[in-house]
C-alpha cells in the first residue's frame, strides 16, 4: 500500500490591482478628515460595550505573541499592552506626547467602552505617523530609525524591568525583519477581527466602536503600501461599516471595498455593490472595475454582456482599461474561446495602432506615484477616467498566453502590428526579442519571411519594417554569442520554439554565458535532461543522475541546515524531477508492458521511499502523475487512498478558521491532480459500477467478467466523496475555471454513474457560470448514453440474470429503440432545435419520465439538485410542463 503523506503545496497568489499602480497605493479620492463626514456617513450611532469581551483578546500572531490574554482582563491600562505600545510607537516627539496622554486618559477613565475609543484612536494616529514615515524614508529606512530608537532606549534603561520586554521584541525581530512594520496597524486589525467576530453573535450596538473610527480606519487602510494589510484593513472595516445598516460609501470608496471582497472571494457581496451603483455611477471606470470583477471570478459569460454594454454605453470599439484586456485574453485563450479570443486580440491590435504603447524608455508620471487627494468627486471620476496605454509588458503578457495555447496566427499578427507601427523603436524590439526568446531561432531570415507573409495577406501591408527587425534579430543573437554555442540547440521554426517554454529557458542558459547558474536554473536543467534522457529510453542514466543530485542535494542540506529553508531546498531537488519517471513508467505500461505492472509498482514504493528518506515534499503533479499509473492499471486502492486523503485535506483547508486565506492559498489541489481524480472516479464507476454482464457478445467477454469479479473482491478502499461533492468542491470550494476538458470528464462522470439529475444541473451551472456551451460530441455522447437507458429499460434487465439470456432481450431491445430513433419517436428535439442545450435537457427529463413515471418524484430531485449546486434561476419549469404536456 502506497506509503502516503498529505498534501502541503500551496500556490501564492498576487493582489491584483484595477487602476494606475503607485509605489505608494493611497487613497485616489480625499481623505475623510477634509470633508464633511455626512458625504459618508448617514449616521452615527452609539455604542454600548461588553467589557468581558476585551479579556478575550489573543495577540498571537501579527507580531503581538508578546502580550497574552492575561494582559487585558485588568483593562487597557496593563503595564504589559503599554510597553508594547511605547516600544512600537514612532520615534518622533509627537508619539510620545500622544502615549503620554493616552496613559493618562486610561488612568482617569473608568468606562471600558472609552478606554476602547481612546486606544483605537491612538493606535490610528500612530499609524498614520507610520506611514507618513514610510513615504519619507521607505520601509527600510523607518526600519533603520525605529531600530536606533529601540536600541536607545535599551541602553538608557538597562535599569529599567521594561529592557528585558524590549531585549525579547528584538531579538525576535531579527528573526523576522518585518515583525514590526505597521505594528500599530496590525493591532487595529486584530481589533477589528475581534469585533467582527463578536458582531456575527451580537449586534453593531454591542461592539465599543463607533462609526467615525472605521471610517477613520478604512481611510488608514488605503494608504498601506503592504497590499496584505490594506486588503484586509478595507476589508475588515467595510464590514463591520456596511453591518451597521446605517452607511454606504460613495462609489469611489466602494470601489476599494469591492477590491478587497474580490480578493477574499466574496463574489456575490461584490456582484450586488457594483449592481447597486451601476445605474447610478455611469461611468467608464466603474464599468471596468465591474468587468475586472466578473473576470477575477471567472463569471466569463457575465464579462461578455458587460463588454457589450459598456461598448453600446460610451461608443467604444477600440479603447478598453490595459489590465481588463489582457487578463480577459488570458482568461479567453485559456479555456480555447477561439471567438472571443480573436475579438479581444484585434482590439488589443487597434489599440496598439490607434494609441501606440508605452515603451521601455516613457516614464510614469512621478506624480502617479504619490498620494492623491482631490476636492470633488468629479474630479476623482476624471482621474479615474483617464485612458492609459498598453505597455511593452502587456504585449509580452499576451504574446505569452497565446503561444502557450499555440494560437501561431493571432500571435504574428500581434508581432506584425508592433514590427510596423510608428513607435517602434530598437530598445523595445530587443526588449520583445529576448522576452519571446525569439533570439533562439536558428533562422532569423526564415521567420521574418515567414512573418512577412502572414502580414501581407493584410489589405493595407507595408513591409519595410521586417528588414529592420531581421538585422535586430541578428544583432541580439550576437550580443549574447548564440550561434556559436550549441547551435545544434537552436530551433528551426516559431512554432517549435513556443512548444516548451521551460525548454526554451534551459536552452537559452546553455547557449549564453551571462545567465547565473543558480538553484533554481540548475533545477530546470535538470528537470529538461531526465524528460531527455527517459525520452530516449536512457531510464538508467536518468536514475543514476537523480542518485547524483540526491547525493549533492544531501550534502547540501547538511552543509546549510541553519541558513537553508525549504524553499531553496525545492529549488534545488523537487517531486517534479521524479513525476518524470512515474510518467514513463505509464507510457511503458501503456505500450504493451503490462506484465512489468508488479515491477514498475516496486520501482514506484523506492522512488516514494527516497522522497521520504531526502525530506522532499510530494506536490501536487507527483500525486497526478501518480494516480495517472494507478488509474490506468486498475489499482483503485490506491487511487482511492490519495484521492480521499487529498479532498479530506482540501475539505479541512476550506472549514478552518483561516477567514483571510487568499484565492490561491485556499487552493490545494491543482487542476491538473483534478483532472486525474475526475479520470481515477470514470474507471471506477466503469468498472466496478456500471459493469454490466449482458455486454454484447466478444471473444473476451467472459474473461473480463471475470476480471472485474476478481477486481471486485480486491478493492477494498472506495471513494468518500461522491462525484457531486467533487464537483462543488471543484467549482465552489475552489472556483475552479472550467474548460471543455473538465466539462467533457463530469458529463462522462454523471453519465456513467447515472445521475441524471446531477447532469441537468451540472449543465446550468457551467453555462451560467462559465459561459461553456455542450459541444457536439458531448450531446452525441449524451444522446448515446440516454439510448443505452432505453434499452436497459426496455430489455428488462436485472443483475443475475443469465448472459445468454440477457444478450437476447439485449439485442432485441436494442432494435427497437434504434428503429424509434429513426422514426423521430425517441430522441428527436435535438435534430428539430439544432442540438440546443435545452433540447438536450428536454431528452434527459424524459428518459427520467421513462424510467420513474412519478413526476413529482423526479421534479423534486431536480430541485435537490439545483439547491446542492446553488442553481437560482433556470427555465427548468418551462421545459417541464413542456415535456408533461
Amino acid at each position: 500500500m502506497l506509503g502516503y503523506t498529505r498534501l502541503n503545496t500551496l500556490l501564492r497568489y498576487q493582489t491584483r490591482n484595477y487602476r494606475l499602480k503607485r509605489t505608494t497605493p493611497a487613497s485616489h479620492i480625499f481623505r475623510s478628515n477634509q470633508v464633511n463626514d455626512n458625504a459618508i456617513i448617514n449616521k452615527q450611532t452609539n455604542t454600548n460595550f461588553k467589557p468581558e469581551e476585551i479579556s478575550k483578546l489573543n495577540f498571537k500572531g501579527l507580531g503581538l505573541e508578546h502580550l497574552n490574554t492575561s494582559s487585558l482582563k485588568d483593562g487597557f491600562e496593563s503595564a504589559l499592552v503599554l510597553d508594547y505600545l511605547n516600544f512600537t510607537k514612532s520615534p518622533y516627539n509627537r508619539s510620545s506626547k500622544n502615549l503620554n496622554k493616552l496613559k493618562k486618559h486610561l488612568q482617569d477613565t473608568t468606562d471600558e467602552k472609552k478606554k476602547f475609543n481612546l486606544l483605537f484612536d491612538f493606535l490610528l494616529e500612530e499609524s498614520n505617523i507610520e506611514i507618513n514615515q514610510h513615504q519619507k524614508l521607505g520601509i527600510e529606512g523607518s526600519q533603520l530609525e525605529r531600530l536606533d530608537n529601540q536600541k536607545m532606549i535599551i541602553e538608557n534603561e538597562k535599569e529599567d524591568p521594561t529592557a528585558i520586554f524590549q531585549e525579547l521584541i528584538m531579538s525576535k525581530e531579527k528573526e523576522d525583519p518585518n515583525l514590526k512594520s505597521f505594528a500599530n496597524f496590525k493591532f487595529v486589525l486584530y481589533l477589528l477581527d475581534k469585533l467582527e467576530q463578536n458582531f456575527q453573535k451580537t449586534t453593531f450596538q454591542d461592539i465599543p466602536i463607533t462609526i467615525p473610527q472605521l471610517v477613520n480606519a478604512f481611510e488608514t487602510a488605503k494608504l498601506l503600501p503592504i497590499d496584505t494589510l490594506r486588503s484586509k484593513g478595507i476589508y475588515l472595516t467595510g464590514n463591520l461599516l456596511y453591518a451597521s445598516n446605517k452607511v454606504r460609501l460613495d462609489p469611489v470608496n466602494e470601489s476599494f471595498y469591492i477590491n478587497a471582497l474580490v480578493n477574499y472571494g466574496k463574489f456575490k457581496k461584490a456582484y450586488s455593490l457594483f449592481a447597486s451603483y451601476k445605474d447610478k455611477c455611469s461611468e467608464r471606470w466603474w464599468y471596468e472595475l465591474g468587468l475586472m470583477l466578473f473576470l477575477t471570478s471567472n463569471s466569463l459569460k457575465k464579462f461578455d454582456r458587460l463588454l457589450v454594454e459598456f461598448d453600446s454605453k460610451f461608443n467604444e470599439s477600440t479603447y478598453l482599461s490595459p489590465k481588463v484586456l489582457v487578463f480577459g485574453i488570458k482568461k479567453k485563450v485559456y479555456i480555447h474561446d477561439t471567438k472571443s479570443t480573436v475579438f479581444l486580440t484585434n482590439r488589443f491590435i487597434n489599440m496598439i495602432n490607434e494609441f501606440g504603447y508605452k515603451g521601455l524608455r516613457d516614464k510614469d508620471d512621478l506624480n502617479s506615484k504619490k498620494s492623491r487627494f482631490f476636492r470633488s468627486e468629479d474630479q476623482a471620476y476624471e482621474f479615474l477616467n483617464e485612458k492609459q496605454l498598453l505597455s511593452i509588458y502587456d504585449i509580452v503578457k499576451v504574446l505569452s498566453y497565446l503561444t502557450y495555447k499555440q494560437n501561431i496566427p493571432i500571435a504574428y499578427k500581434i508581432l506584425n502590428a508592433l514590427i510596423t507601427s510608428n513607435k517602434v523603436d530598437n530598445i523595445n524590439l530587443k526588449y520583445l526579442i529576448k522576452s519571446t526568446r525569439m533570439n533562439l531561432l536558428a533562422s532569423p531570415s526564415e521567420f521574418v519571411e515567414e512573418l512577412r507573409r502572414a502580414y501581407k495577406r493584410d489589405a493595407n501591408c507595408k513591409t519595410d519594417s521586417f528588414a529592420k527587425f531581421q538585422i535586430l534579430l541578428k544583432e541580439t543573437q550576437k550580443e549574447l554569442n548564440i550561434n556559436n554555442n550549441f547551435p545544434e540547440l537552436l530551433y528551426e521554426d516559431f512554432k517549435s520554439l513556443v512548444k516548451h517554454p521551460a525548454l526554451n529557458q534551459l536552452i537559452f542558459e546553455f547557449v549564453t554565458e551571462t545567465e547565473k547558474n543558480d538553484h533554481l536554473s540548475q533545477s530546470k536543467q535538470l528537470y529538461e535532461l531526465i524528460k531527455y534522457l527517459l525520452s530516449n529510453n536512457e531510464y538508467n542514466k536518468a536514475i543514476l543522475l537523480l542518485k547524483k543530485m540526491e547525493l549533492k542535494y544531501s550534502e547540501y542540506r547538511q552543509s546549510n541546515m541553519s541558513t537553508t529553508n525549504d524553499n531553496n531546498n525545492d529549488k534545488f531537488l523537487n517531486a517534479h524531477h521524479y513525476a518524470l519517471l512515474l510518467e514513463y513508467f505509464y507510457l511503458k505500461c501503456r505500450k504493451g508492458d503490462k506484465a512489468k505492472v508488479e515491477k514498475y509498482s516496486a520501482k514506484i514504493s523506492e522512488i516514494i521511499d527516497n522522497l521520504e528518506k531526502n525530506e522532499i515534499p510530494i506536490n501536487c503533479t507527483f500525486l497526478a502523475k501518480l494516480l495517472k499509473f494507478y488509474t490506468d492499471n486498475r489499482d483503485f486502492n490506491n487511487c482511492f487512498q490519495i484521492i480521499n486523503q487529498s479532498l479530506a485535506a482540501k475539505l479541512e483547508k476550506m472549514n478552518e478558521t483561516h477567514r483571510f486565506s487568499t484565492f490561491y492559498e485556499r487552493r490545494v489541489i491543482t487542476k491538473n491532480l483534478y483532472i486525474e481524480i475526475c479520470k481515477a472516479y470514470l474507471r471506477y464507476y466503469r468498472v466496478l459500477i456500471a459493469h454490466k454482464e449482458y455486454a454484447a457478445p466478444k471473444s473476451n467477454i467472459f474473461s473480463w467478467n471475470s476480471m472485474v469479479l476478481k477486481l471486485k473482491s480486491q478493492t477494498f478502499i472506495h471513494p468518500q466523496f461522491s462525484h457531486r461533492q467533487l464537483f462543488s468542491i471543484m467549482t465552489e470550494g475552489d472556483t475552479l475555471l472550467f474548460d471543455q476538458i473538465l466539462y467533457k470528464l463530469f458529463i462522462r462522470l454523471f453519465i456513467i454513474a447515472g445521475d441524471w439529475p446531477g447532469l441537468i444541473g451540472a449543465i446550468y451551472y457551467i453555462s451560467e457560470k462559465y459561459g461553456l456551451k455542450l459541444t457536439m460530441d458531448s450531446k452525441e455522447y449524451i444522446l448515446k448514453g440516454l439510448e443505452t437507458v432505453y434499452i436497459e429499460k426496455l430489455s428488462g434487465y436485472k443483475t443475475g440474470d443469465s448472459g445468454i439470456l440477457n444478450n437476447e432481450r439485449v439485442t432485441q431491445a436494442t432494435i427497437k429503440v434504434r428503429q424509434m430513433i429513426k422514426s423521430d419517436k425517441l430522441l428527436w428535439r435535438p435534430k428539430q432545435q439544432s442540438f440546443s442545450n435545452d433540447s438536450i435537457i428536454e431528452e434527459i427529463l424524459c428518459c427520467m419520465k421513462f424510467i420513474d413515471n412519478d413526476i413529482e418524484s423526479w421534479r423534486k430531485n431536480l430541485e435537490l439538485t439545483f439547491q446542492e449546486f446553488s442553481i437560482e434561476e433556470t427555465n427548468i419549469t418551462k421545459l417541464i410542463k413542456r415535456v408533461n404536456s
